[in-house]
Parts: C-alpha cells; structure tokens; sequence
C-alpha cells in the first residue's frame, strides 16, 4: 500500500509545484506602473468583430493587403507575414486580450503594451522583420530583450509582456532602456494592478477605455477646471474614467468624474445639485432647422452659491454689480434653453435663448439699474415697450425681456418681432426625446450644419478632399453631449442605425481607397 501511494505523492507534490509556478508568472500589465497617469485600454477582438474584419466581404482587402506587403518584402519575408495575415495570433501575441497605452512621470513616452502568448513565434516575427531590414538585431538587456524599429521606436519583450515604445529621437532610446528596466521588474503591488482605477478598467465595457489624471493634462488646460472648481485643489485632484463604445448607429462615450478629495468633491456635487432635470419647456419657440441647441435644468439660488468659491466668476462682477448678479440668478429656475438658429447674409451667427425665472422683477431692475452696470462707451440698454428692452453697443446688439412667462433674448430681429411658436420646431426632432429628464445638453445637428451656404461653397469648391469630409459629415444624424450629476455622455448618431458603426466608417475608408 506504501509503495504504492508513494509515487501518487510524489506526483501530487510536482503537480502542486508546477501548477505554482504558473500561477506565479507575471501578467502583462504589470510592467505598467501603478503611478501611471494615463492609461487606454483597447480591446482589439471587440473592434475587429464590429468592424467586419472577419467577413467574407473583406477577403478582397485582406489579398490588397498582401499584395502590398508582397511588393516590399523578400519571398521568405512575405510567406512569414502572410500567415500572420491569415492568423494573427502566430505573431505571438494574444489578440484575445486587451492591449493598453500608457505614460507616467517616470516613463512620459506613450508606450504600448500587449500580451505575449508564445515568445518563440514573437522572436521568429522579429527575426524576419530584421531580415527585411525593418528592425535591428534581437539585444538582450537586464531583464529582457529588444529591438529597435526604424531609430523611432523601442520593442522590448519578455514571456509574458511585449512593450512598444515610440521617441521622437535617437538620443532617448537610452534613456528609455534604463526606464524599462525596473517595469519588467514589477509585481502586482508596484503595478497599476493594484489600483481601484485598474479594476475599473477591466470591468469597463466600452471597446476603448480610457483613465487620465488631471495631472497629465497641459497647465493651459488644466486651468479651465478652476473655472468650476476651487483653485486650491482642482488641478490635481480629478481624474475621468471614459468608456468609447461602437454600437448599431452610434458611436457613445460615457466619461466619468473621479476623486479622492472631499473638498473636490463637494463641490463637484455643488454644481450637480444646481441642476435639475429638463421638461423641454422652450423648444417649441426653436425652428426645427436649429444649428446648435443647449438646454439645462437650473436652480438659479444653488448655482450662484456654488460659483461663490470659483475666482474668475468672482473677478467678472464689481461690487456694485453683484446685487444685480444674484438678482438674475436667483430669478433662474427651471429650464434654460439657447440655440444658434442660424447664419447671417453678413456670416455672424444668429442665437435665441429662453428661461424660467421666478417673476420679472430682475430684469426690470436690470434697466432700472442700468448705470450700475459699468457699461462702455457707446453701450447701453433702452426700453422698447412693456417687458422689452434692448441692448447696443458698437460689437453686438440684441433684443431681450419677459415673455410667455419667460426671459428671452435674441439678435434675431424677426424671431422678436414673431414671437410665436415654431412650426416645425426643435420638439419634433428625433433628439428632443433625449434631451427631456437630462440636467444638461447640447446638441449639433449635423444636418443644418451643412445647409449653411458657407459650407455649401466650401464643398463645392474644395476640391476631393471637401467633398470626401462631407461625404462623411452627411451620414451624422446629431451629435449629443448630456451631463447627468458627476457622469457625461457624448453620442455621435448616424442616420444608419441598423449597421454597427464601426462598419459604416471601415466601409466608408474602403470605399474612398477604393479598396
């Protein structure tokens, strides 16, 4: 009976050993750092399927695309990359997986990073590729091997992690082969894996995601989050989780606000609370031919409140102008809608707006304290009848008052003079539906855009390349941006909305190529 369970033992102890040591192996996202301030994730098998890749209808691109291969390459060179054509997963990579970009302070370049699958077929593609005179020799470093394609670019690789590395000059390859080196070194702990960002990502499923840092951000633009959020904390303390998905007729990115600052995030729910739902109270006083609409829901008093904190709200107004500020403001409750209706004869865009206020009483008190507005030469605002005023100056002049219970401006001397609901109007688009219950949103419709004559004449008149973008342009329906407390969603509808997006625009290239 010993002798007998003996070797079971031993085999049982070699089975726990080497089922150890495959538990043991690094993942491929550990060589990306766990201070990593940007971070994409694309899931290569999703895009390939939406797009058709695998469809019969692309075996005429794929032999293109062989026979310009064949046309650079050696016979031997062209047999190798032929069967990775055919079946991509021979060049040693996973295609199965996710791929991901990063940067990060201590690695700044973009680098990409995928899964190797079997490093033996990775090594014979580079191999090959050197051959062809397209990479250098295979080197072996500290921790792992590399190449280098055409002086722009670093392939390191070991069993487990294959990372790209692009540089504008040969001088920084140096300097990113010492960089590397401790990424290959990485554990879970020191990665990115062990970050609550990272377990978003993977549960993210957009076909792209994307997490970046307020820190990645250039100053420039960093500068426009103080413009809602307090100076002291906004330009390091806010990260966005975005999520691109191809869907059938769309194309939908959904972005969220994140942080760990409670001070940030106070006053990121200041501004959500100042919000409230929509009802599509004005767009029926919009033309359904309407360029551009914004609408959101607002709470006048709670909004005022939350610019309280913000300096450059603060710097616009004097003193002696803040009572007639917060008047306005908080006279603001319910909807507020503004749309570009149109362009002039003379090119200067023409608006209208409409709001709810509480009663008219501030923008009574708006003319009556006219000369406490600090208004320039040559401005001024007069009284053209009950409840209608208007404001001149040498650069804009518009018409603005209380009507159908309601503030309203506009430059549009005709949509002043009407003043009657639109037939036709922007209730009865297709996107007024998805404008009701959100807290705020703006929407292009693609369509009027490329009625304006400017844009007439630039097709007409611009050669190929313009009538190739309008080509393109005229399959968008809208284009939606909705803000809904900390999240926004952006949404690109096509007037296709049978075909997965992604097809439509691989279609769209192939049959400009004339692929």
């Amino acid at each position: 009976m010993k002798k007998r369970l003996f070797p079971f033992l031993t085999l049982l102890v070699v089975l726990t050993v080497l089922i150890s040591a495959c538990s043991q192996k690094l993942e491929y996202t550990n060589v990306i750092p766990r201070d990593a301030n940007v971070v994409m994730t694309i899931r290569m098998k999703s895009l390939a399927e939406k797009a058709g890749f695998n469809d019969e209808t692309n075996e005429t691109a794929r032999q293109k695309l062989k026979d310009m291969l064949k046309s650079g390459l050696s016979a031997s060179g062209f047999q190798q990359i032929e069967k990775i054509v055919e079946e991509p997963e021979k060049a040693g990579i996973d295609v199965n997986v996710p791929i991901y970009l990063f940067s990060s302070p201590a690695l700044p370049y973009i680098a990409l990073v995928s899964k190797v699958s079997n490093k033996n077929d990775l090594q014979t593609l580079l191999e090959t590729l050197e051959k062809e005179k397209l990479c250098s020799p295979i080197e072996k470093a500290d921790n792992y091997e590399y190449t280098e394609i055409g002086k722009q670019a670093l392939l390191a690789f070991n069993s487990s992690a294959l990372l790209c590395v692009a540089y504008n000059n040969i001088s920084q390859s140096e300097n990113i082969k010492q960089a590397i080196v401790p990424l290959f070194k990485q554990d879970v702990k020191n990665s990115i894996c062990s970050t609550p960002i990272f377990e978003k990502l993977q549960k993210s499923k957009g076909d792209i995601s994307l997490f970046f840092s307020s820190t990645s951000i250039p100053e420039t633009y960093r500068k426009l989050t103080g413009s809602v959020l307090p100076r002291s904390n906004s330009q390091n303390d806010l990260s966005i989780l975005s999520n691109l998905s191809f869907e059938n007729g769309k194309i939908r990115m959904e972005c969220e606000y994140l942080t760990q600052n409670a001070e940030t995030q106070k006053a990121i729910e200041k501004y959500s609370n100042a919000m409230r739902p929509i009802n599509n109270t004005f767009l029926a006083y919009f033309p359904q031919s309407t360029l551009v609409v914004f609408s959101m829901g607002i709470n006048g008093e709670k909004l005022y409140d939350a610019l309280q904190g913000n300096e450059e709200f603060q710097s616009l107004f004097s003193n002696p102008q803040s009572s007639n500020i917060k008047n306005i403001f908080n006279a603001l409750q319910g909807d507020l809608t503004i749309g570009l209706t149109g362009i002039s004869p003379y090119g200067s865009p023409e608006f209208l707006a409409y709001a709810n206020i509480k009663n008219k009483s501030a923008i009574e008190q708006l003319y009556e304290r006219k000369s406490e507005l600090g208004l320039n030469a040559g401005e001024d605002i007069i009284k053209l009848g009950n409840d209608e005023y208007a404001f001149k100056s040498p650069e804009i002049n518009f018409f603005f008052g209380f009507r159908n219970d309601a503030l309203y401006i506009t430059n549009n001397k005709q949509l002043y003079q009407t003043n009657k609901m639109e037939a036709p109007s922007a209730l009865n688009t297709e996107y007024a539906p998805e404008i009701k219950g959100k807290r705020a949103v703006l929407i292009i419709n693609m369509e009027s855009v490329l009625n304006i004559p400017f844009v007439k004449v630039m097709v007409a008149y611009g050669g190929p390349e313009y009538t190739a973008y309008h080509s393109l342009a005229n399959k968008i329906a809208y284009i939606k941006t909705s803000i809904d407390s900390q999240n926004i969603e952006m949404t690109l509808q096509l007037k296709n909305k049978d075909i997965n997006a992604l097809k439509q625009i691989v279609d769209f290239i192939k049959e400009f190529a004339g692929i």
